[in-house]
């Protein structure tokens, strides 16, 4: 975590690598937006029919929850 000097800004001080700034959005490196609609659609779990890669690249705060929910419901709480 590295010590403070009266220069370091908050993001600095708490981040565990100086070197790294702390991220500020939403990133996707391994997979394109598009890329993670179609997965998202394809194994059922996305929240809505219509999901296209511009709720991913800008999503709104529903999202993540109904993307989860889903989730739990077919594979978690799936009988057999």
């Amino acid at each position: 975590w590295g010590r403070k000097s009266l220069g370091d800004s908050p993001a600095t001080v708490l981040s565990p690598a100086a070197s790294h700034p702390m991220a500020s959005g939403f990133h996707f490196p391994l997979l394109s937006p598009a890329k993670i609609a179609e997965e998202l659609v394809q194994f059922d779990v996305a929240p809505f029919a219509n999901l296209r890669a511009e709720h991913i690249a800008s999503p709104q705060p529903d999202l993540l929850p109904g993307v989860l929910g889903r989730f739990f419901d077919y594979f978690v709480d799936a009988p057999g």
